[in-house]
């Protein structure tokens, strides 16, 4: 069924409202986890570069802050481009993923098992959020997961060291089950939104169809179809009417 581009926009613009509506409180943990790793391990060998990566997240973070603060002031207009709204978050969202990656592919080697099972916690908790969280863009939600946990936990399982093969190896079989679940969530997200515009359009149709039909019926019943002025029956219901305005 060939879909009306009006509700193909629909349907980016609730995705977007759904993207951008948990937006804050991701910023908020994003930054505080960041910041609780590298504060509270200190390492005086890599802590320089640790002060280093948390910049650079928090430019990112502000970006995508500056990016929501655009989001909510195009909101105001309803004509705004919902696709391209989708594409700006998800693309932040990546970014911060690549950046939470990079910390564990530069920092691990270096990590006390504290820090290690902090930052395993960290990786798990955001990539089983990301199933509800980006469930209105499956191919994000899946994204962002596999790049969590995906080079983490083949780092680790490359290890010498036996628990951080073991890490390596639940974390791999962690981050396949949510990219399963975080598929099946988009799935029911993409459903619902589909049929909640598709709906909408449907009742639109039918009142557009209804009031066409209810002036179809006061034509037939008050003008005369060759002349297109009020039939007699027209003219005594508007003489009755003016004649008791004037009473």
């Amino acid at each position: 069924m060939l879909i009306p581009a009006h509700v193909k926009e629909m349907f980016y613009k609730d995705r977007a409202e759904l993207l951008y509506g948990n937006a804050i409180a991701g910023f908020i943990a994003t930054l505080s986890a960041g910041s609780l790793l590298v504060f509270g391990f200190y390492n005086l060998e890599i802590q320089t570069e640790k002060y280093l990566w948390l910049t650079v997240l928090f430019i990112v973070v502000f970006g995508r802050f500056l990016d929501l603060r655009y989001w909510h002031k195009i909101n105001q207009n309803k004509d705004y481009n919902g696709k391209n709204a989708v594409n700006r978050f998800i693309f932040g969202t990546l970014i911060t993923g690549i950046i939470w990656s990079l910390y564990c592919f530069c920092f691990v080697q270096y990590a006390t098992i504290k820090e290690l099972a902090c930052m395993i916690i960290i990786l798990s908790a955001f990539a089983g959020g990301a199933a509800t969280v980006l469930a209105a863009h499956m191919v994000g939600a899946m994204c962002y997961t596999f790049i969590l946990l995906g080079p983490p936990s083949l780092i680790l399982l490359l290890s010498p060291e036996d628990y951080k093969t073991i890490l390596g190896l639940m974390g791999i079989v962690f981050g396949g089950v949510m990219i399963f679940t975080a598929k099946k969530s988009a799935d029911f997200t993409s459903n619902a939104i589909r049929l909640k515009n598709e709906n909408a359009e449907l009742v639109n149709q039918m009142e557009h169809k209804v009031a066409q039909r209810t002036e179809e019926i006061y034509q037939l019943s008050n003008l005369d179809p060759l002349t297109g002025l009020f039939n007699r029956s027209a003219f005594m219901k508007h003489l009755d009417s003016k004649l008791e305005a004037s009473e």
